[in-house]
């Protein structure tokens, strides 16, 4: 781990100095993520989940080379969890997952214009924790459980993202993307594996 926070922070140095410009700011926005069972016998995607929103944020370190391209990183704290529902007249099952990552982009652009950005490349996920609440009712009677999953959820996920940035000024931005993981998010429990993918938007504001 110390190894590729040192590669990050030499990529970032390098990068600075060949570069017409350099910014860090912060940013704050929502994801809409979900979760995809791979079923070993029928070799298909099932989708059970019904996606959920969550929050994130974190600091972003831009770089410019010239007028037609960059490139991009940063620390970002995201939930990425999902939920699930199973339901009758009668009885009801849910289950909620907050899965927490500190997320860690190495995106290029290509600058489409002095304000309009386009991005792609790799995103790297430490996973710092992960947890379940369900709630099965039935009838009159409800129960509540609570589960520390981290162990079972990998602790080092790669995704790849697409997307688009917007410079309002040489402060103000918005951004937003689409991410699939490359490969699963858990540890095989014999019954398939989650596959997890979403979209996300966000504004921040370069400090300097």
């Amino acid at each position: 781990m110390k190894k590729f926070f040192l590669f990050l922070l030499l990529f970032l140095m390098s990068n600075t100095f060949f570069a017409q410009d350099f910014h860090v700011g912060f940013r704050l926005g929502l994801n809409y993520n979900s979760y995809n069972l791979k079923n070993y016998k029928l070799d298909t995607w099932r989708i059970y989940s019904r996606g959920q929103t969550n929050f994130e944020g974190g600091v972003k370190a831009e770089v410019i080379f010239n007028d037609k391209f960059g490139a991009s990183t940063g620390l970002v704290y995201t939930d990425l969890g999902d939920s699930f529902f199973l339901g009758t007249d009668l009885s009801s099952y849910e289950r909620t997952y907050h899965t927490y990552y500190i997320q860690v982009p190495i995106l290029g652009k290509y600058l489409l214009s002095e304000k309009l950005h386009f991005f792609v490349g790799p995103q790297i996920y430490l996973l710092t924790s992960s947890k379940a609440e369900t709630t099965h009712i039935v009838g009159a009677n409800k129960e509540i459980t609570n589960e520390d999953l981290t162990k079972d959820f990998k602790p080092v996920l790669t995704a790849m993202t697409i997307g688009m940035s917007y410079q309002f000024d040489n402060r103000i931005f918005l951004q937003a993307g689409f991410y699939t993981t490359l490969g699963y998010i858990d540890h095989d429990q014999g019954n398939g594996q989650w596959h997890m993918s979403g979209i996300n938007f966000s504004v921040g504001y370069f400090v300097f």
